[in-house]
């Protein structure tokens, strides 16, 4: 088991974010900030399809915002009950929507490449995505090495 000095590898995350932000975010941060945007401002969606990732929290409330603006909404996830209950909810809620659900494993090629196999042959344009899905670094612990298909890490 490798020992990992947390302190001098919080030093490099911070350098690394210093060195992004002023390399990619040439925008002052203070106007980056959207104080009294909502998910009411978002322009009308109609004729346009979303596919969302995460059947909770945050892809429910993204699927919720993108249904309500008129969207064609593509809830993917790999629980289909959990994707059926969120469609449900969306439906309750927004009963014109246009909301369903499709199996996604985002940890398995084959299901990414059967998936967009499936978009192919029953959209006929894909105009947005977004991915609930989400990066982190623990300070306290490094987790294990965990494989998924094809040796790819899925942690």
């Amino acid at each position: 088991m490798a020992i990992v000095n947390l302190h001098l590898v919080h030093q490099i995350m911070r350098q690394v974010l210093n060195f992004s932000r002023q390399a990619y975010l040439p925008i002052p941060r203070q106007a980056m900030i959207m104080t009294n945007w909502t998910a009411s401002d978002i322009p009308s969606q109609h004729g346009r399809t979303a596919v969302v990732t995460g059947t909770g929290g945050l892809g429910f409330q993204d699927a919720l915002a993108l249904a309500r603006a008129g969207a064609n909404v593509i809830i993917a996830g790999r629980s289909q009950s959990k994707g059926a209950a969120a469609v449900n909810r969306i439906r309750q809620s927004i009963p014109s929507a246009n909301v369903s659900f499709e199996a996604l494993d985002l940890a398995s090629l084959d299901s990414i490449a059967a998936f967009a196999e499936r978009l192919r042959h029953s959209q006929g344009s894909l105009d947005g995505s977004q991915s609930s899905t989400s990066a982190f670094f623990a300070y306290s612990f490094l987790p294990p090495l965990s494989l998924a298909d094809r040796g790819f890490n899925s942690a």
